[in-house]
Parts: structure tokens; C-alpha cells; sequence
């Protein structure tokens, strides 16, 4: 889309328009097993400048500017805008079908639902001052990655008879009309095979172990490197 037909749909032309969206990646199994809070609201607020990616696989990739030009429903969303341009500002606004975000890191993505909205009220609300939208469902999870780290590094110098897994247990919620926030605790379960005794730690003692067990592989594999360089 050029430059003067966004300029006739919104205004102006955002800075963002030539920015890639950015494709969401869903965390892997072990990373799943670290989310230390989620939280989820069918009520909430979203800064729409603040979206930087889609969970869709067709669309993550493009520019804002080419989803304009070459979303799959973007013609009629855009003909409803010219209708309606009220429906992005209006607190109050019914937003059928939903409008899906998630959040993880500090960044935000649509999610299940709308993403033609979303670009065309990204543009719109920067032209005219506005940053919100209201209603909306929102999704978001905080990750523990410092003991996800250590976890990692624990995997690469536990015992050749160990067997380490994390594990998540929910902890306390809590909730209100239309939103909930759940917490969760993760321990680090650990079996050594061969002297068969099982042990569990949390992150804080995980952070305690670790630079031992990291010192004793050193030595380790030092020692094997002056077997190899003398026999």
C-alpha cells in the first residue's frame, strides 16, 4: 500500500509501517515447565503500538504495510473501518468476534483473533493520539529464564547416572469477574540410578549445587584430556 492511501485511510504514515511482524514462538515442553505466573482477562487493555507480532503463521514476516495491502480479509475490515472508525476508541465497544493477545517477555502478539483489526487500529490509533484498546482478551505468561538457564547448564554436567526432569505444580490463584492470575512453584526432580536415591530442588538450591557440580565436571573432563595426551 502506498504511502498516500495510508495517509488517506488514517491521516498519516506511522513510522512502523515498514517494520516486519514478528512470528510468535510458542515455548518448547522443558521451557513450559518454567512459567512462574499466567494470567488471562477477557476485559482488558491492550496498546496496540505496543504489538509487535502474530502468532499466524501467514502473516508473521510481513510488513504492517503489506498486511494492509494483502491481508486476506483486509478489504472488508478496511471497509468497516471507514464505517465505524469509532469501534477502536470506544471503551465501550462489543468486540465480536474477540480480539486475542498474548504477551510474554514484554512483548505482545495477537493471538487467536485479529489480526487485520489489529493492524488497521495500530494505524489508526497512532494517528489520532490513542494508544488502547478496551475488551479484549488478553494471555500472559512470565517465564522463570534464570532457572531455566540453570536447569540447562545442570543437563550438561549431571552424572552419567542421573535423571533430571522439571516439573510445574500450580501454587494459589487468583481471580475476579472476567480475569484470573495462577502461580506456579518448579522443582528440579533428580534420580541417580545407580545409587538409587532421588532428591528435588528449587531454583535457589539448584543455584547453590550448580557451581560445584559444574567444577567437578571440569576436573573431569581434564582429566580425561591427560589420559588421552599420555596413553
Amino acid at each position: 500500500m502506498t504511502d498516500d492511501a495510508i495517509r488517506e485511510l488514517f491521516g498519516q504514515v506511522p513510522y512502523f509501517v515498514d517494520q516486519k511482524i514478528e512470528k510468535y514462538v510458542p515455548l518448547d515442553g522443558i521451557a513450559q515447565q518454567f512459567v512462574a505466573t499466567s494470567y488471562w482477562s477477557d476485559q482488558a487493555s491492550v496498546n496496540l503500538g505496543d504489538v509487535c507480532g502474530t502468532m499466524h503463521p501467514d502473516y508473521g514476516g510481513m510488513t504492517w504495510r503489506g498486511f494492509l495491502s494483502k491481508g486476506r480479509r483486509m478489504a472488508g475490515n478496511l471497509g468497516a473501518f471507514r464505517r465505524n472508525p469509532g469501534y477502536y476508541t470506544d471503551a465501550e465497544a462489543s468486540r465480536l468476534p474477540s480480539m486475542h493477545f498474548l504477551r510474554r517477555d514484554g512483548k505482545t502478539f495477537v493471538g487467536e483473533d485479529g489480526n487485520h483489526r489489529t493492524c488497521i487500529g495500530k494505524c489508526h490509533l497512532y494517528s489520532t493520539g490513542h494508544a488502547y484498546i478496551h475488551r479484549v482478551c488478553l494471555a500472559e505468561n512470565v517465564v522463570d529464564w534464570l532457572f531455566y538457564d540453570l536447569f540447562l547448564r545442570l543437563s550438561v554436567v549431571k552424572g552419567a547416572s542421573w535423571r533430571i526432569a522439571a516439573h510445574r505444580e500450580g501454587v494459589r490463584r487468583e481471580d475476579g469477574p472476567g480475569w484470573n492470575r495462577d502461580f506456579y512453584e518448579t522443582r528440579i526432580h533428580i534420580s541417580d540410578c545407580a545409587r538409587q536415591t532421588q532428591w528435588s530442588w528449587d531454583r535457589m538450591q539448584l543455584a547453590e549445587h550448580l557451581p560445584e557440580l559444574e567444577y567437578i565436571s571440569m576436573k573431569q573432563a581434564q582429566k580425561g584430556w591427560f589420559r588421552r595426551m599420555f596413553s
